[in-house]
């Protein structure tokens, strides 16, 4: 048996600072990938859905790393993404990087992938994946906007701690746990997302209940980043998803005047898109997930051996 020049082996906490340097290197080589910080990496590898990266692969040649697969089960798919060194690409890495992650427990398989990546659009059709729902990346481009009016009867709070823990992840289901790429919280992950950079939190009050709430944080040194909005349904189509939206916002900018502020939104999602650009965020970018949802389509006689 003729070992492969390259071998792919699990994460360890001790592979932080190499893999750290990995994505710092390839970003010299690719703008398009943006390396995590220490604080950033350290709060995703330590969600509780990452597990400590405990299903994260690490691609090494000659002891170097070449590649690296991020790897989180989901409840309706696992998802991951894959990176290989712009020296190290067409060798067959992101291959063997996707048999591992393919070998991993779940169902189906689903990969985020930016539009302008023709590359990585183009490997993932070649192994079958379909493309499916679409993210559009939009940026605050005119002036602040002024707080806007509350429905009668509801006020807005900010976050108390701990106190919320049980508000916020109702408020999660609401919005999140239909969507395919959900992954419940704990009240861990809580407590980590309120010790991030400009961590912002309203919450949206009608007699005694909490009706929306809007998170924002600063994300990897990058943008400040309006995480999430979420109204329940009783209260939609009433003008607090923007006025939640406006009082995020406005934090974020309080933190960081200079900092760029960043919000994603389903392609589809017609009512949310009108209100952020009314606001005066405007389309920079879409990234769309391409979904695999029978891994028996993946030709396992063409999976590299691997030590």
């Amino acid at each position: 048996m003729t070992s492969l020049p390259y071998s792919i082996d699990c994460y360890v906490p001790a592979d932080a600072e190499e893999v750290l340097a990995f994505f710092r290197e390839c970003c010299d080589h690719d703008d398009t990938i943006i390396p995590p910080t220490e604080e950033g990496w350290a709060s995703y590898v330590g969600a509780s859905a990452n597990d400590g990266g405990r299903e994260f692969r690490i691609a090494r040649r000659h002891e170097a790393i070449v590649g690296v697969a991020l790897s989180t089960p989901g409840e309706q798919a696992r998802q991951f993404r894959i990176f290989v060194h712009p020296d190290a690409r067409r060798g067959g890495i992101g291959t063997a990087l996707l048999r591992a992650v393919a070998d991993q427990p779940g169902a189906a398989l689903r990969c985020s992938c930016r539009d302008c990546w023709t590359a990585g659009k183009s490997f993932l059709q070649r192994f079958g994946f379909a493309r499916a729902e679409t993210d559009l990346t939009m940026d605050l481009v005119g002036p602040l906007p002024e707080p806007a009016p509350l429905p009668n009867g509801v006020t807005l709070r900010p976050d108390r701690g701990e106190a919320d823990d049980e508000t916020w992840l109702s408020i999660l289901e609401i919005g999140f746990a239909d969507g395919p790429d959900y992954t419940a919280h704990t009240p861990d992950d809580l407590a980590r997302r309120r010790t991030e950079p400009n961590f912002a939190l309203w919450f949206a009050e009608a007699d005694g209940e909490v009706v929306g709430l809007c998170h924002g944080f600063e994300w990897n040194g990058e943008w400040n980043c309006v995480n999430a909005v979420v109204v329940a349904p009783a209260w939609r189509g009433r003008g607090l998803g923007r006025a939640l939206t406006t009082a995020g916002v406005r934090s974020l900018h309080a933190h960081d005047p200079d900092q760029t502020i960043r919000l994603w939104v389903r392609e589809d999602n017609a009512p949310a898109h009108a209100v952020y650009k009314s606001l005066g965020f405007q389309t920079t970018e879409s990234e769309a997930a391409w979904l695999l949802k029978d891994r028996s389509q993946l030709d396992d006689k063409r999976a590299p051996q691997r030590r």
